[in-house]
C-alpha cells in the first residue's frame, strides 16, 4: 500500500499530528481506502484517532488549512475511484470543529 502524508497540528495544541490518505501505486493496482490520523501525544508518540469522520481514499491528496478562521485546521481531500471505468473524481472540504471532522460543504465536483 502507497500512501501520502500530510504533518498537521489538527487540534491546535502546537503538536504536529500526521493525517495519511491512500495515494496508489505505480503498479496501476488497486491499494485499499485509506484514511487514518494519528494524534501527538505530546512528545510521547503517536496515537490513531477513531472515527475521525474523514473518509477513506485511494488516490487521494490533501492540504489543510483554517478556512472559517476558528484556530482549527479543515481538510480539503482529492480522490478517484479507479474500481470503475470513469475513473470518478472527488473533492470534499472538510470542516474542524475542535478535533472532530465533518463534511463541511457537499462535494466541489459537483
Amino acid at each position: 500500500m502507497e500512501v501520502l502524508a500530510a504533518i498537521v497540528d489538527y487540534l491546535s495544541d502546537g503538536y504536529s499530528d500526521i493525517y495519511l490518505v491512500g495515494y496508489g501505486n505505480s503498479s496501476g493496482t488497486n491499494n485499499p481506502a485509506t484514511s487514518e490520523l494519528w494524534k501527538n501525544d505530546g512528545g510521547n508518540g503517536f496515537s490513531l484517532v477513531q472515527n475521525t469522520g474523514l473518509p477513506p481514499t485511494t488516490f487521494a491528496t490533501t492540504a489543510w488549512a483554517d478556512f472559517d478562521k476558528d484556530g482549527f485546521v479543515e481538510a480539503f481531500i482529492t480522490s478517484r475511484d479507479n474500481t470503475t471505468s470513469n475513473a470518478l473524481a472527488n473533492a470534499a472540504l472538510y470542516r474542524n470543529n475542535g478535533g472532530t471532522v465533518s463534511l463541511g460543504y457537499p462535494s466541489l465536483a459537483d
